[in-house]
C-alpha cells in the first residue's frame, strides 16, 4: 500500500473506510435486533 501523494488522494481513502466502518457499524447494530445470516454473502 504505497502513501497517498496527494490530500485529494488521502480524503477518498478516509471516505472509503468511513463508510466500511459505517457499514460495518450498521451490521451490527442491526444484528443485536434480529439475527441475520452474514456467512454466506461472503
Amino acid at each position: 500500500m504505497k502513501w497517498p501523494m496527494t490530500p485529494d488522494e488521502a480524503l477518498k481513502i478516509n471516505k472509503e473506510e468511513l463508510k466500511w466502518l459505517l457499514m460495518g457499524y450498521e451490521v451490527r447494530t442491526k444484528s443485536k435486533f434480529k439475527p441475520i445470516e452474514v456467512r454466506n454473502s461472503f
